[in-house]
């Protein structure tokens, strides 16, 4: 059973981040609010970083994983903290809490299609975005996975995430101790994609192949109910390198779905 008043300690409130520079007209614009990392969505859709300060609170006594777990009281997250950051940090020498973090925060949503993109999440995590859950997440560490929204009227939506970094093999199979400390909590970037009603590319992956004269491109779309003709362009990019001889590149272009 879970405790009837959430067990939280006590989280520090973060310093508010910088206002983020402008770009000079030589480099790529994108406003405050989008992620300053690659990849970038110019022409696809709209990506929203949602890092800064959420609501927050850590429990000792509670059961992550059991089926019916209701986040909705605010007593769940009395405190602050900066996402991203983990919920485990402590000078060398001494051991972090192992314990289970709840994270909250609110969000504009203009498109009737969302996907919420998250860099990192350790160990266990669960997600629920205005009381509905939307998934879970086991393979913890710094791998990143993506969930999509269920529609809503709402403009404004919660987002609640929970994050447990205690070492358990069903809800933690890939963290099994080690000779090094493992973090817990939201330790990467979480991002917003508002996406249209048609197809729009979520992921373009260019690989070159073993000849030197070959780029292999996969082009990933974001719908994973699509299907027929897909058309998309390279956009020509002008790079500075130093070589004497020419080589002609051939470019091979597919397109596969993901969901």
């Amino acid at each position: 059973m879970l405790p009837t008043s959430p067990d939280a300690a006590s989280s520090a409130s973060p310093t508010p981040a910088a206002a983020q520079p402008r770009f000079s007209a030589a480099e790529p614009r994108f406003s405050a609010s989008e992620p300053r990392f690659w990849p970038k969505y110019v022409d696809s859709h709209r990506a929203t970083l949602l890092d800064g300060e959420w609501s927050y609170g850590l429990h000792r006594r509670m059961l992550p994983a059991q089926l019916e777990l209701d986040l909705s009281s605010p007593d769940w997250t009395p405190n602050t903290t900066t996402v991203p950051s983990c919920i485990d940090p402590e000078p060398p020498g001494y051991m972090g809490p192992r314990a289970t973090a709840v994270y909250r925060t609110t969000f504009q949503q203009t498109s009737e299609r969302a996907r919420l993109w998250f860099g990192a999440c350790s160990f266990y995590c669960r997600v629920w975005v205005d009381d509905t859950e939307v998934g879970e997440h086991r393979a913890g560490g710094y791998v990143p996975f993506s969930l999509d929204l269920p529609p809503s009227t709402r403009s404004t939506r919660t987002l609640t995430v929970l994050a447990d970094n205690r070492f358990h093999e069903k809800t933690a199979p890939l963290h099994t101790g080690g000779d090094f400390w493992h973090y817990g909590g939201l330790m990467r970037s979480v991002v917003l994609h508002e996406l249209p009603a048609a197809a729009a590319v979520w992921r373009a992956y260019v690989l070159p192949w073993a000849d030197l004269r070959t780029v292999n491109v996969t082009v990933v779309l974001a719908d994973k109910n699509f299907s027929g003709p897909y058309d998309c362009s390279l956009v020509r990019v002008r790079v500075r390198v130093r070589v004497r001889v020419r080589v002609r590149v051939r470019v091979r272009v597919r397109v596969r779905v993901e969901g």
